[in-house]
C-alpha cells in the first residue's frame, strides 16, 4: 500500500507538480494521521453478532476479524445495517447476541456522518483544538482548511454550520485524536475532489486498521484491501479479498456462473419434457415403400391368380363340407380382396400420372 501511495505522488510530480484543484475547491493540502501507539496484531474480533433495533435483527455476522494494517470497505444498499455494524464495533450499540473484543493497545477513532458528536456551543476551530490542546493553532487552521473550512467558517459555532461542514470538522477531530483503529461512516460524502484525494493518501499510509462504510466506489478502490458486502437485508454479509473492482468482477463471474447453471437446468427440463411428449405421442404406422409400375402390375397378377384359386377351392367338396377349411379360405380371400383393391388404386394413380 505504501508503494501504491508513492506511485501516485510520483505520477503527480511527472505531470508537472501538484495538480490544480477545480475552481473554488482550494489546493487541497496533504493530510496525515499523527503517529499513534502501535496496536496488537489483531485489532478487533467480532463473533456471532446479532444486532438491530425495535426487536428486529438488522445485522447477523458469524465472525469478523480485523488485523493491523488492514482496510475493510463495507458496502451495500441503504438500510442493510452498515452504520449499525460500526456502532456495534465502536461499543455504542450492544449486540443482542455475540461479542466484540478489541485488540491490545487499540484506540478507536470513530467518524459519524453529519458530525453528530460535536459540541454545538464551540466554534469549529475550538472544537477541533480541544482534541489536541498541544497543537499549534496554525496546524488546526491548516487542517480545517484542507477540508474546505477557512476564514470565518473556522470561527463559526458548530451549531450554525451545515451538516456537511460539521461532518468535515468531525473528520478533522478524528485525524487529530491519534487513533490506531478507524471506523469511518461515509467519510467522503461532503469532501471536494482534492480533499477526498488527500484523505485517500492519508489512509493509504495509515499503519493502523480501518473499517470504512462508503458508497464511493472510487474511494473503496483506492483504500480497501478487503470488502465486506451486505447483499441482502438480514443475511450475513460476505467477505472478499481485494478492493471494490475485485469484488465487482468476482460477483459478475458468480452471476454468469449461476445463470449458466440455471440455463443448463432449464435445458435438462426441456429435454425431459420433449422425451415425455415423444413417449406419449401415438406411433404412426410405417409408410409403405412406393413400388414401381411394373411391380404393381406383377403384384396384381399374383393376387388375381391367388383369388381365382381360392374361389375354385371353395367349390370343392372337401373344403365346403369342412367348416374349418371353408372359414380359413374365406378369411384368406378377404385379405386378398383388400390388398388387390389397394394395388389397383396404386396402378390407377400411375395411370393418372400422379
Amino acid at each position: 500500500r505504501l508503494a501504491k501511495s508513492r506511485r501516485k505522488r510520483l505520477a503527480k510530480i511527472r505531470e508537472g507538480g501538484v495538480p490544480q484543484a477545480p475552481p473554488g475547491e482550494g489546493a487541497g493540502p496533504a493530510l496525515r494521521f499523527d503517529d499513534a501507539a502501535r496496536s496488537g496484531e489483531i485489532a478487533l474480533v467480532a463473533r456471532a453478532i446479532r444486532a438491530g433495533y425495535g426487536g428486529e435483527d438488522l445485522i447477523s455476522i458469524p465472525e469478523l476479524e480485523l488485523r493491523r494494517g488492514e482496510r475493510l470497505g463495507v458496502l451495500g444498499p441503504n438500510g442493510c445495517g452498515k452504520t449499525t455494524l460500526l456502532r456495534v464495533l465502536a461499543g455504542e450499540l450492544a449486540p443482542r447476541e455475540g461479542s466484540v473484543r478489541l485488540g491490545a493497545s487499540v484506540k478507536l477513532g470513530y467518524y459519524r456522518q453529519e458530525g453528530e458528536d460535536l459540541p454545538g456551543s464551540r466554534s469549529a476551530i475550538d472544537a477541533t483544538h480541544d482534541v489536541k490542546p498541544t497543537a499549534k493553532l496554525q496546524e488546526i487552521r491548516d487542517l480545517l482548511g484542507a477540508f474546505g473550512l477557512s476564514g470565518e467558517k473556522q470561527e463559526t459555532l458548530v451549531s450554525s454550520l451545515s451538516g456537511g461542514e460539521r461532518a468535515r470538522v468531525s473528520l478533522a477531530r478524528v485525524i487529530l485524536s491519534r487513533p490506531n483503529v478507524l471506523l469511518l461512516d461515509e467519510p467522503t460524502n461532503h469532501l471536494d475532489a482534492s480533499a477526498r484525494e488527500a484523505l485517500e493518501d492519508a489512509l493509504t499510509e495509515f499503519e493502523g486498521a480501518v473499517v470504512t462504510v462508503s458508497h464511493d466506489r472510487y474511494f473503496l478502490d483506492e483504500v480497501a484491501t478487503r470488502v465486506l458486502a451486505f447483499e441482502a437485508r438480514g443475511a450475513p454479509p460476505r467477505e472478499f479479498n481485494g478492493a471494490y473492482t475485485d469484488y465487482k468482477e468476482r460477483r459478475q463471474r458468480e452471476v454468469r456462473q449461476a445463470r449458466a447453471i440455471q440455463e443448463a437446468r432449464k435445458e435438462q427440463e426441456r429435454e425431459k419434457e420433449r422425451a415425455r411428449a415423444k413417449a406419449a405421442a401415438p406411433v404412426a404406422p410405417p409408410k409403405k415403400k412406393k413400388r414401381s409400375l411394373s411391380q404393381v402390375e406383377s403384384r396384381i397378377e399374383e393376387l388375381e391368380e391367388a383369388r381365382n384359386k381360392l374361389h375354385a377351392s371353395l367349390g370343392e367338396e372337401s373344403v365346403y363340407k369342412d367348416p374349418v377349411k371353408a372359414k380359413a379360405a374365406q378369411a384368406q380371400l378377404r385379405e386378398i380382396e383388400v390388398e388387390l383393391a389397394e394395388a389397383e388404386a396404386e396402378w390407377q394413380a400411375y395411370a393418372a400420372g400422379e
